[in-house]
């Protein structure tokens, strides 16, 4: 021992210098035992590799040299394997990988190899003195350095700790021993011993049971590569006999001996060989078995309790089953094909265990409530982790989708990542679920779509999924089926390549899923047992997954070939009678071959006749999926021609519209009736049979050349085709729910005249516009504008269910009221735009404005605020809404040529009165006599509040008079009527509102017109009072409704695209400036009284900026413009300044000073100045300055130059602009910060003035100034005003110089000429 020590000294004290040079860099040798046992991999590498270089590849060419390696080199090994006993940190890794190492190289090595030396392990089993092979000698050194006593915890050998550490220390030794390849050589006895010591730790504790088989099963693999199987069966047979013996009590089976039996029947079925040891010739793992007692349990209960295992980790024992049912072929893991142990196949025991074990003891029934308590979290994330494992084999399609993926087993993927009830815990196993679920997914993905085997996985996988659950992806909120389908790509812009194939092969899995889809719904809805709940679920199934398959694929016909497989199904099985359907027709001639007839074929032979929940349902998606692609497929053409998309739209438009009508014609011609020709039967007498398809032929299109034709008028003839067809494909429609139901079908009829009379009108729209003639006859004989006349039909539309009424509109219609809404907004604008011929005159105005507007914002002669309750500052405007209602006898609107024509719509006086309620006193007793409407009550609460109010009355025997009850159901009854009166209102309310909304884009688009002579002066100005007045009512409401209000959102949203209308469109149009003095003079009275109604920001911009246009409207009749501007902001700059209950804002003088500059000089410049002395507070004052800043500013390189007259006026007001600059500068009121900046910004730009256009006469002013801003500077605490004071004094000095100087040589000038003259008079003399 005191030879060891020196050596070891001896090494440490050597430095890498003196060490040779193969030894540089390494780590000193005594210090690598304390790194082996570091959380750091890299450390532990590079210890175990400094140590095994200092002892087997160490500088020593002498005899001494050798002997102390091998002293250091007997000292590593001891001290390798106490180290494998340690607990700290990872030095049970550290010290067996490099023992194992060790090991290998000490087997293999010599000190010499040309002396032919011995083997390093036989010199360090000398130093020894022990005379035994060297893997004896190993086991033996292995037994004493981690001996561990048996004794109890009280006979005071080992704590429990130690002896734990001691077990493991010799479980991680043997591992090393038989990683290290040196049992290759061993004698029989030594590798008995071996498995002895396994078998030992094995049925010393619980905890041991697993790691001891896992030792077990590495050894036995590895010997048997190394060993004939004549003494390997030998070893089995001899070391395992007892230990694998059944229904011994003294050693029951477990779960870790189960995965070590299945281990070793591998073994011999990977090398093929049919003859095993006794021992293990029994077939274990069979369905049989699996509730059999084999000592110690059943296997399915022994198999179920290894849930204990916590994840990532799974018990051994199912690798072990993994394993003893597959083989792997061309590197795949597939199913076993020839299991040579029993009479099962393995297909047959897998789907035993997993219906058996995983499904019914660890998983159970996730959709059914039946109290089972012992499927635990545990044990539900073991099944989902096997369920895992499964997926990553390569399993035929059949058992993926039957099998490992039943129905239970994905309900319970739903129900762990669904969200938990209120009140209860979170779910523990969601991000457990998640993670799995991305396994899954990577596994069935890993393969090419090229490969047959693979697609099939793969649609078999999302057929599972959607078995379940239709919507298994948003359920679950994840993108598992959408990713087994190739479906993840960018939601903003094309996919430009699939994940992992060709486009080919995905389009090949697409219509494999496609093809299941349309199976499936059949299938529910054919199947009685379930609901058309159901069988809609997966309809929309489809849709969702055609809807994807749109925006994902960037090849046309990619998605196209599928859109119309899946558009014929939706459409035959909704629209569709297939009855007397025969796909084989009359027997005579060629059988036509199509998607159409193999569809209706396919839902013929499943089903008898489609309910109509499903068909109305299927009615819908249709819809919605028809209008999607016409707006996918432009938008992705968009990148191509970025100008085009309108054309390419209507393109796409007319091209499926053409395909539908050829599919109906195919249909019709087999036998297939549709169901909107029965509906028709009764509706006209013109049309015997076919009536959709007579629609269709009907209508003939106008447009001649490319739908894509960039030409205004050829864009305008091919989007009211567009329009047409968008209108004609709702013909189509599901039928009637039952023989019985006349209401569904009279509906159904209104809505197919006004779709046939709308596509008449527009036919003729387009063939007069086709014609370029402006004027035309219609129906009645009388003449018309085509604008008006198509209006009209636009505005009908809107407030129609065609247009998508929020009242009245079906769900059989899905998408198709927005894709009308679009085209008829498409063909709305590209009218408009057609020629410059056509105008928009009063006729049309007033059809979009009574569509746009409220009745009340129609009336000429609008009520006007009472201008009384602002006579007095002190008094509070608190009546402004009462003033309402009172009349204003001023002289009202009114042009010779705005006469507003009767309009299309009918109006319901009724409710019009109802909606005013002047009087709230008188609220309930209108309520209770208004007998005509009709107050639809349930009966069964009607019913409750009788016999409840009955039950309350005590009887006492006698005979009432008055019975109370009666009187609280009566009360009851009318408060029952009046909610229900108000509720029908609000909704009547929202749908009007509604309706509005829709029909602002038909307003919208004139005024973005690209033909200026499309609108007159006279046009513009008729719209503007109507809208600020529907503005105004709409901003009260809002103003005054909750948010909850259930109208609240509708209003808001009109109110801003008012906002926006009048603001950014109507403002911004381009006026000649001639228009007429009176007429803007009575709008300008008209928009200062609504002005005045609304406490309101934003409704004063737009006030402001329609006061700006009416500016502009007048700007060519010279001084009468200016005279007109000052009648009208004169009045409302006093009020705005003295009157404390005023409602204009400063905002109303911003528009007019910025974008009417030169106007705002000559009519705002006095009255600021006096408003910045005698202005009612010191905001206004100082908002009065920020005013006059802006007037007196230097023009920007982009204004136009101020003339003189501009200039002269703003200098004659400059000594009162200064004087009050002065006195507001010595205003402890104006001393705020926030005040005194806006003062100094003034005089800052009044500097800047009078440096611009210099003035002798202006020095006074300028000294008063600087005199003011310098004792500021002094006076003031703040360093922001000090450093603005210094800033404006700098310039005012140099402005100051600068009229002096002009002065000088002002003065000097004078003097000059003075002496001149002198001089001319003395000469004359």
């Amino acid at each position: 021992m005191t030879e060891k020590k020196e050596s070891v000294q001896e090494d440490k004290g050597t430095t890498p210098q003196e060490k040779g040079a193969g030894e540089e860099n390494l780590m000193p040798f005594m210090d690598t035992f304390y790194s082996l046992a570091s959380n750091d991999a890299t450390e532990r590498s590079y210890a175990a590799s400094s140590m095994i270089k200092h002892i087997f590849f160490g500088q020593a060419n002498d005899k001494e040299g050798i002997d102390a390696l091998i002293k250091d080199g007997t000292y590593a090994m001891t001290r390798l394997m106490k180290g494998l006993c340690s607990g700290r940190a990872s030095a049970r890794q550290g010290f067996a990988s490099c023992l194992a190492t060790f090991l290998r190289l000490s087997f293999r090595l010599r000190p010499n190899e040309e002396e032919n030396d011995d083997l390093w392990i036989e010199l360090f089993r000398n130093n020894g003195k022990e005379q035994v092979e060297p893997a004896e000698f190993v086991r033996n050194q292995l037994s004493d350095s981690t001996n561990a006593d048996d004794g109890s915890k009280n006979m005071g050998k080992k704590c429990r700790s130690e002896e734990r550490d001691h077990r493991f220390g010799r479980l991680f030794g043997i591992l090393a021993v038989v990683r290290s390849g040196t049992l290759v050589d061993a004698s029989e006895k030594v590798i008995q011993g071996y498995i002895a010591d396994l078998i030992d730790l094995y049925n010393q504790k619980a905890w041991l049971k697993e790691p001891s088989v896992h030792a077990l099963k590495e050894l036995f693999s590895y010997l048997s590569s190394v060993t004939d199987n004549k003494v390997f069966d030998k070893l089995v047979e001899n070391s395992l006999g007892s230990f694998l013996q059944f229904e011994k009590k003294s050693c029951p089976w477990s779960a870790e001996k189960i995965a070590f039996y299945l281990h070793l029947q591998t073994i011999y079925m990977d090398k093929n060989v049919s003859s095993l040891p006794k021992c293990i010739q029994k077939a274990l793992l069979t369905s049989d078995n699996l509730d059999k007692d084999i000592g110690g349990g059943t296997i399915k209960l022994l198999l179920r309790d290894t849930s204990t295992t916590v994840y990532p980790k799974t018990h051994l024992v199912w690798s072990s089953i993994w394993a003893y049912l597959s083989e792997t072929v061309d590197g795949c893991k597939i199913l076993r094909q020839n299991l040579t142990i029993g009479n099962e196949s393995a297909s047959d025991i897998l789907s035993s265990l997993v219906k058996r074990v995983i499904v019914a003891t660890l998983l159970g029934d996730a959709s059914a409530n039946d109290g089972n308590h012992s499927v635990t979290p545990s044990r539900r994330a073991l099944g989902l982790s096997l369920i895992q494992q499964l997926l990553a084999l390569s399993l035929p399609a059949d058992i993926l989708e039957n099998i490992i993926l039943q129905k239970t087993v994905v309900m319970n993927f739903i129900s762990s990542l669904q969200k938990t009830s209120a009140g209860k815990k979170t779910n523990s196993l969601k991000p457990l679920a998640i993670e799995i679920l991305q396994k899954i997914v990577l596994d069935l993905c890993s393969g090419s779509l090229d490969d047959e085997t693979t697609v099939d996985r793969r649609t078999a996988a999302s057929r599972a999924f959607l078995r379940a659950n239709p919507s298994f992806d948003s359920v679950t909120k994840t993108d598992t089926v959408a990713s087994l389908l190739e479906l993840i790509g960018d939601s903003d812009a094309t996919t430009k390549q699939a994940m992992s194939t060709s486009r080919s092969a995905r389009s090949k899995l697409w219509e494999k899923h496609l093809d299941f889809l349309m199976n499936n719904i059949l299938d529910r809805v054919a199947c009685e047992a379930t609901s058309i709940q159901d069988a809609n679920k997966s309809v929309d199934a489809m849709f969702s997954f055609i809807k994807r398959v749109i925006r994902i694929a960037d090849d046309d016909d990619e998605k196209k070939d599928l859109f119309r497989k899946a558009l014929s199904f939706l459409m035959i099985g909704a629209f569709f009678d297939l009855e007397k359907f025969d796909h084989q027709g009359d027997g005579k001639g060629a059988i036509e071959q199509s998607d159409e007839l193999d569809i209706a074929s396919k839902i013929k032979n499943a089903v008898e006749r489609t309910p109509y929940e499903c068909r109305s349902f299927m009615s819908s998606r249709f819809f919605s999926l028809f209008f999607d692609f016409v707006n996918c497929s432009s938008f992705k053409r968009v990148e191509e021609a970025k100008d085009n998309w309108k054309n390419v739209k209507v393109s796409n438009l007319l091209r499926e519209s053409s395909k539908v009508k050829n599919s109906i014609r195919t249909m019709l011609k087999y036998g297939a009736k549709l169901y909107a020709d029965d509906a028709d039967e009764d509706m006209t007498d013109d049309m015997d049979n076919n009536s959709v398809l007579e629609a269709f032929d009907g209508y003939k299109e106008v447009t001649t050349e490319s739908h894509e034709d960039t030409k205004p008028l050829s864009k305008a003839l091919a989007s009211l085709d567009g329009f047409a067809n968008a209108l004609l494909i709702q013909l189509l429609h599901p039928g009637k729910p039952s023989d019985d139901d006349d209401e569904e079908a009279d509906e159904y009829d209104t809505c197919n005249e006004d779709i046939l009379d709308a596509v008449s009108e527009i036919s003729n729209v387009a063939s007069k516009l086709a014609r370029n003639g402006e004027k035309y006859e219609n129906m009645e004989g009388e003449s018309a504008n085509i604008l008006n006349n198509l209006a009209s039909v636009c505005v009908n539309i809107l407030n129609s269910e065609i247009g998508g009424n929020s009242v009245d509109s079906s769900n059989i219609r899905g998408g198709a009221p927005k894709l009308t809404r679009e085209f008829l907004l498409l063909a709305w604008s590209s009218t408009i735009n057609a020629t410059e011929d056509l105008t928009v005159d009063s006729d049309v105005i007033n059809t979009l404005l009574e569509a746009v507007c409220s009745e009340q914002a129609l009336v000429q002669g609008e009520e006007t605020a009472d201008d009384d309750s602002m006579e007095s500052d002190d008094e509070e405007d608190e009546n402004d809404d009462d003033s309402d209602g009172e009349e204003h006898n001023e002289m009202h609107l009114s042009f010779s040529s705005f006469k507003d024509p009767k309009s299309d719509m009918e109006v319901d006086k009724d409710n019009s009165e109802i909606e005013k309620c002047p009087d709230k006193g008188n609220e309930s007793e209108e309520n209770m006599g208004d007998e005509d409407d009709d107050i639809e009550l349930d009966p069964s609460k009607l019913e409750n509040l009788l016999i409840q109010s009955s039950d309350d009355e005590s009887i006492d025997g006698d005979i009432l008079e008055h019975h109370e009850g009666a009187d609280a159901a009566l009360a009851q009854l009318i408060k029952l009527k009046q909610e229900a009166k108000k509720a029908g209102k609000k909704q009547k309310e929202k749908a009007e509102l509604a309706n509005r909304l829709r029909c602002m884009g038909l307003l919208e688009a004139i005024f973005v017109t690209k033909h200026s002579g499309v609108l007159s002066n006279q046009t513009v100005l008729m719209t503007l009072l109507p809208l600020l007045r529907s503005r105004t009512e709409l901003a009260k409401s809002v103003l005054s409704d909750k948010a909850h209000d259930v109208s609240y959102s509708d209003k808001k949203a009109l109110l801003d695209k008012i906002t926006d209308l009048i603001e950014h469109k109507i403002c911004k149009t381009h006026l000649d400036g001639r228009a007429n003095l009176d007429a803007c003079r009575v709008v300008a009275e008209q928009i200062t009284i609504e002005l005045r109604k609304v406490q309101d920001i934003e409704h004063c911009k737009c006030c402001s900026a329609l006061f700006v246009l009416l500016v502009k409207a007048v700007a060519s009749h010279g001084d009468d413009s200016i005279h007109f501007a000052t009648s009208m902001y004169q009045p409302l700059v006093v009020e705005w300044s003295t009157k404390k209950s005023t409602k204009v804002q400063s905002v109303v003088f911003d528009n007019l000073v910025l974008k009417c500059r030169r106007i705002a000089t000559f009519i705002l410049t006095k009255l600021l100045n006096d408003a910045s002395m005698n202005a009612r507070n010191s905001y206004l004052r100082s908002e009065s300055f920020r005013l006059l800043s802006l007037l007196y500013s230097i023009q920007t390189a982009d204004q136009e130059p101020r003339d003189q007259e501009e200039v002269s006026t703003l200098q004659q007001s400059l000594p009162a602009y200064g004087s009050n600059i002065c006195k507001a500068l010595g205003d402890d009121e104006m001393m705020k910060t926030k005040r005194v900046r806006e003062i100094l910004k003034a005089a800052d730009k009044l500097v800047k003035f009078v440096g611009a256009h210099v003035d002798g006469n202006l020095l006074t002013v300028l000294d008063e100034l600087e005199v003011s801003i310098t004792a500021l500077a002094e006076k003031s605490e703040s360093p922001a005003v000090k450093s603005i004071c210094k800033n404006v004094l700098k310039d005012l000095s140099a402005v100051s110089s600068k009229v002096r100087d002009l002065l000088v040589t002002s003065i000097e000038r004078k003097s000059s000429s003075k002496k001149t003259s002198k001089k001319k008079k003395s000469k004359k003399k």
